[in-house]
């Protein structure tokens, strides 16, 4: 129902009336049935008032006084005009309450809420999605928020958690390792989880905030995402509860990149894959599903070192004979002789435990990523608002500027980081597919780099670096005799595309031992995990029967 229809409201009593006293004013809405809208006393037929002050009541809720015909002492007959209102339409709800009226909608037919529903479609805080507004109410929320940021010079950025600023395992980790937090989202009998944050991610954190509005967004569920939350920023100075984005809340349960693509390299330190990974998730139980069958079995617990755990038992026993009495002295014995077997058993399962090293579960966490993003982000965020700054410069009185695109905005940037690099390949393209085509190729345009298919030395533009997958190329050898021109492995061009920066060239030379196969490195899979080689390409990086002219046989195969 739209909130520009108004309606009015007609006295339906049978006898003349004098208002004696409104109970409404202008804009006031009356939100019970049934409501006295005026008291009033009646006339009788000779004229006169009669003494009894009476109430009149309406049985209409949910609607807005807009205008007042009527004022008090007016004579009012059957069928005039008291009022004009509006209806309320129900753009924010709470589950089943309109929160501007109060009325419970399932009061109303099928149809009108159907509709209703349709019109609060948008969820508008994360951690309160029975909360729903409708797209117009969203847009005007919207349109403040976007006022109340550009005024603080600050942009919003989406945080996902999982192998980008932490990495969680649920597999067994041992409690002396420094940096891993053990904790258990559902009570003591439900599994336990290990996480480790990112290195440098408070410094991250700390810096990036007086730029960005921070959000969570994870694919983890919103107990786990609450409580990595606490852990990260227990006075929730980066990050406040209402800020939190579980798949609880997506729009899109079943895909991450459905909410939200991932666009840096993946942190990884347990040798273990994504625990929330949106594949693993598909048959899904829930948190309480887990906890009842962990009440059965063992639950995954912080194993320590056979020393240590066996000297805090000592010591406990040893406190306990100190300070309690004779009777829970014998509980205490009757207890540990009626479970003598299972000590047993948990003792053989401390030895076992604590044969896991250290190596055998972390990766060498020599990561330094978030170090490159923090300036990558400082990048985005000042070229924003030097657009935006310079638009206000020429602003005219009442007029309202269109604020700049980071769609159009985050390209550009990265578009610098090549600038003025001219790129030729070799052994990296396969001459019979297009350039377009080639996700390589695609990655170097993205870093503003100009490509050629040929070695070009004189005139422009001039190559300045060769990509190439092998040494001894006609290629290659053309470039030798030009010392200007950087020979690189691919890892070079992913390495820029990581650091959005023009790394040093010295570090990824192509040698003559270079033997670089692009379907099987890592770096690759980073930036291209969707990828499956073809059987063409497959076949094209097996070992050729013919022995005739290799080198030709090569730039016949990538160019």
């Amino acid at each position: 129902m739209s909130t520009n229809d108004m309606y009015t409201l007609l006295y339906d009593g049978s006898e003349k009336v004098v208002i004696t006293k409104w109970r409404v004013t202008s804009e006031f809405m009356i939100n019970q049935s049934p409501f006295v809208l005026f008291l009033y006393r009646s006339i009788d037929s000779s004229g006169l008032q009669r003494e009894n002050e009476l109430k009149y009541k309406v049985n209409k809720s949910g609607i807005t006084v807009r205008r007042l015909y009527k004022k008090v002492g007016d004579t009012i007959e059957p069928g005039d005009v008291l009022l004009e209102y509006e209806p309320c339409s129900h753009s924010t709800l709470m589950k089943d309450l309109c929160a501007l009226c109060g009325i419970n909608i399932d009061k109303f037919d099928t149809s009108e809420k159907r509709k209703i529903a349709e019109n609060t479609s948008v969820a508008m805080v994360h951690s309160i999605p029975e909360l729903r507004v409708s797209k117009q109410v969203a847009e005007d929320l919207g349109r403040a928020d976007e006022d109340r940021l550009l005024k603080a010079k600050k942009l919003v950025l989406l945080v996902d958690l999982d192998q980008t600023i932490i990495h969680s395992t649920n597999q067994d980790v041992p409690n002396d390792i420094e940096g891993i937090h053990h904790y258990q989202l559902c009570g003591p009998n439900s599994p336990w989880y290990h996480t480790k944050f990112r290195p440098f991610m408070t410094e991250f954190l700390e810096e990036i905030s007086n730029y960005f509005e921070l959000h969570i967004c994870t694919f983890g569920v919103r107990r786990y995402a609450h409580q990595i939350s606490n852990l990260i920023d227990p006075k929730c100075r980066f990050f406040p509860k209402d800020r939190i984005l579980s798949r609880d809340e997506f729009f899109d349960p079943r895909s991450k990149t459905g909410n939200m693509k991932s666009s840096i390299p993946p942190y990884l330190c347990f040798k273990t894959e994504d625990i929330n990974a949106p594949e693993k998730l598909l048959g899904f139980k829930s948190f309480e599903e887990n906890v009842d069958q962990s009440a059965t079995s063992p639950s995954s617990k912080p194993t320590a070192n056979a020393d240590t755990t066996d000297t805090s038992i000592d010591n406990k026993t040893e406190s306990n004979d100190s300070t309690e009495n004779k009777d829970s002295k014998s509980e205490l014995k009757n207890e540990e002789s009626s479970t003598e077997d299972d000590k047993k058993v948990d003792k053989e399962d401390i030895v076992k435990e604590s044969t896991i090293k250290k190596e055998d579960i972390l990766i060498d966490d020599t990561d330094d990523y978030l170090l490159y993003l923090k300036d990558i982000l400082i990048r985005i965020h000042t070229e924003y608002y030097r657009e935006y700054d310079e638009k206000k410069r020429y602003q005219c009185e009442g007029e309202e500027i269109l604020i700049p695109d980071l769609k159009r905005i985050i390209p550009q940037v990265r578009k610098l980081v090549l600038h003025g690099v001219n790129i030729v390949f070799s052994g990296v393209i396969a001459t019979n597919s297009t350039p377009d085509s080639n996700k390589y190729y695609r990655l170097a345009k993205s870093l503003g780099a100009m490509i050629t298919n040929d070695v070009i030395v004189y005139g422009s533009p001039r190559t300045t670096h060769l990509i190439g997958s092998k040494w001894g190329t006609v290629k290659v050898n053309k470039c030798l005799k030009h010392p200007h021109i950087k020979m690189v492995t691919p890892e070079w061009l992913f390495t820029c595309a990581e650091r959005w920066e023009k790394v040093d060239e010295a570090l990824f030379q192509l040698k003559k031992d270079t033997v670089y196969n692009k379907l099987d490195r890592e770096d690759g899979k980073a930036f291209f995990p969707y990828y499956q080689p073809s059987s063409l390409h497959k076949s094209m990086n097996q070992p050729s029967t013919s022995k005739a002219n290799p080198q030709a046989e090569d730039e016949e195969e990538f160019v």
